[in-house]
């Protein structure tokens, strides 16, 4: 259960194509940035945030993934031609805010792993009848 969030390689690749394009702009890594960087933590954190609904906790956690896909999208709009006129600095801190955010969201998805059975989850997947 909520192994979108465990496979910390993936998060780290993805964050670090993001920062290095956020620090170069260049073609390359705007290309990383946007069709890996971005894309990893977007799919993660839409199986994430799926997740959470089925194990019912959804709720109060809702507007903090609602916060982290706007910073993608908001840095995605950055590095395909800033219409919203951010600097680096601005970017720097988007950029932060997700690395942080991804902490506290694997700290959560441990603890409801714990709380949670597995069964209850996988139970719960698959639909139910009603």
């Amino acid at each position: 259960m909520f192994e979108s969030l465990f496979n910390r390689n993936d998060f780290r690749y993805a964050f670090e194509k993001i920062s290095a394009a956020v620090a170069d702009p260049s073609a390359d890594n705007v290309h990383a940035a946007t069709h890996l960087g971005l894309n990893i933590l977007s799919a993660k954190f839409g199986t994430f945030r799926q997740e959470l609904d089925v194990a019912g906790a959804i709720g109060e956690w809702r507007d903090d993934l609602d916060t982290y896909e706007h910073c993608l999208g908001v840095l995605e709009r950055y590095l395909t031609g800033n219409p919203d006129g951010l600097n680096g600095r601005d970017a720097r801190i988007y950029c932060r805010y997700l690395r942080c955010e991804y902490v506290e969201f694997t700290e959560l998805a441990r603890d409801l792993a714990d709380r949670i059975p597995a069964d209850r989850v996988a139970g719960d997947a698959g639909g139910k009848a009603g």
